[in-house]
């Protein structure tokens, strides 16, 4: 298999820049890829702005613009698995239709439709029409494909088609991509808090409008310190808890060093997710234990298990895989370094989207950290989280510079899964997503080579290689994906020349 020479330094490493009148065709590539593109931010409000969610109206929260309203509307309001916010916005659409309807008809006067605030562009009521029949339509139009989904007889969470899917997804870009256009107009016209539907905040600001600060600059000092390693003091500030604690009426306050234990940064991580994750193993072995020994006033909460779980479900243990920082993770892993093992040392314990230690080892590229939760831990390889995504996904997306590295790594994994390496690197997610797709995203090259090198031994039908590059929920290939994220066109079209991705 004949592959063009890398060129460095040259266009793919460039990103293309996105012309105004290509904007409605991307629109119409409902994914992740697509929306990257769409959004000019990556997804922090802090630098792009904040935006509260058109169908939310009595949600007062706001989203980052671009990929944070992206991610609500995906998982709130998608049609076929509503969350309590559209499943009210639904109940309020029911309620203002009956109560306009009501209006038509009242005493027999046909005549027009009456005017109603919030549903806007009132279909007007056809000749003959009955009262139940215009309610039925108008319910049709504004809830769409759901209007009938509320009922006893339909489940509410149902199964969608691909082409559902596809309008949906094309619907989540659109919107995202007006509310940027509406955000820009409104510091034009110094409107960004004034309007009654949809709110902005300001870039710059955090998500309430009050100033923000540089994310570690806002640490508070106890996990300040354990960011950056200061065991003396971490004790210091333990201790000054210990003697406030001597003065607290056990009965009417709270453990002065459990609080301390327990402050949250703004993304509510904890001193020893810092320690963990910077790998500062004096700094988390002192709270560790020192958490250890209040485990028994810890467990005693009927929350316990939900109170522990970090920012998205991360421990300690993913961030330490995350940034491979071995010797925090033997110690964390291993119950022989522990009086009393923490409740969350499994080396399987998954984030609150699924995602395993293991995952995010894979994700940041470290080669000796995968070695041993594999081979000394036996971390299930298999294990995919709720996208649907594995170990193969993660080694696409992989962050990991070193190309050789990640190679290395890609081929300890395809021998450690043998015959099972279509069902790790070329199986699709719930986006339609396979490795090579993931790998386009990051444009990881290297990976990108490796799989179609593997694609071509016999543990790989020609079915399987075709679905490997089959096109996504999107309706993306790989080699699409690979130039809309700034890949080089040489190589798309060896991708479709060479494995038709």
């Amino acid at each position: 298999m004949n592959m063009p020479k890398r060129k460095r330094n040259s266009e793919d490493e460039q990103v293309q820049q996105i012309k105004p009148q290509d904007v409605p065709k991307l629109s119409n590539q409902g994914d992740v890829y697509s929306r990257a593109l769409l959004t000019k931010t990556q997804g922090r409000g802090s630098l792009a702005g904040w935006t509260s969610c058109p169908l939310c109206n009595a949600n007062k929260k706001t989203y980052a613009l671009g990929r944070g309203i992206s991610m609500h509307l995906q998982q709130v309001h998608t049609p076929w698995n509503p969350g309590k916010a559209e499943l009210a916005r639904r109940q309020r659409i029911r309620r203002r239709v009956q109560g306009l309807v009501y209006k038509t008809f009242k005493g027999g006067a046909r005549a027009g439709v009456a005017k109603d605030d919030v549903l806007l562009d009132v279909p007007t009521l056809s000749e003959g029409e009955m009262q139940e029949e215009y309610n039925e339509r108008l319910l049709k139009y504004f809830l769409g494909n759901v209007w009938n989904r509320d009922g006893k007889e339909l489940s509410i969470k149902y199964e969608a088609q691909v082409e559902e899917t596809q309008e949906w997804s094309k619907r989540v870009v659109d919107v995202a991509r007006q509310l940027e256009e509406a955000y820009e107009m409104s510091k034009e016209d110094g409107s960004a808090n004034t309007g009654n539907v949809t709110r902005f905040v300001d870039a710059g600001l955090d998500r309430d409008g009050s100033k923000t600060d540089n994310y570690k600059d806002s640490l508070p000092p106890f996990i300040k310190a354990a960011s950056d390693g200061n065991l003396n003091v971490l004790k210091q500030m333990v201790e000054d808890a210990k003697s406030k604690s001597d003065v607290i009426n056990n009965s009417s306050g709270k453990d002065p060093v459990q609080e301390l234990l327990e402050t949250k940064d703004r993304n509510s991580s904890l001193a020893e997710d810092w320690a963990a994750g910077n790998g500062h193993l004096d700094c988390l072995k002192y709270l560790t234990e020192l958490s250890t020994a209040r485990h028994e006033v810890i467990k005693s909460e009927s929350n316990c298990n939900k109170r522990r779980r970090k920012r998205e479900g991360k421990t300690s243990l993913h961030y330490a895989c995350r940034n491979g920082h071995l010797c925090a993770i033997k110690y964390l892993l291993e119950p022989s370094n522990l009086s009393s093992a923490p409740p969350y040392t499994t080396v399987d314990i998954t984030s609150g989207d699924g995602t395993t230690p293991l995952h995010l080892a894979c994700y940041g590229g470290h080669f000796e950290v995968i070695q041993y939760l594999i081979e000394d831990r036996k971390a299930d390889i298999y294990r995919t989280n709720d996208w649907g995504c594995g170990i193969g996904h993660w080694i696409a997306m992989s962050i990991q510079s070193n190309h050789e590295e990640l190679v290395n790594i890609f081929n300890y994994v395809k021998g450690s899964v043998g015959e099972k390496s279509f069902e790790v690197f070329g199986r699709a997610q719930k986006q339609g997503h396979s490795s090579v797709h993931k790998a386009a995203q990051k444009l990881n090259r290297e990976v990108i080579e490796e799989l179609a090198k593997e694609s071509t031994n016999s543990n790989w039908t020609a079915e399987q290689r075709l679905a490997a590059g089959a096109e996504d929920a999107g309706g993306n290939k790989p080699s699409t994906v690979w130039c809309r994220m700034g890949g080089s066109k040489e190589f798309s079209d060896w991708m479709k020349k060479e494995c038709d991705w």
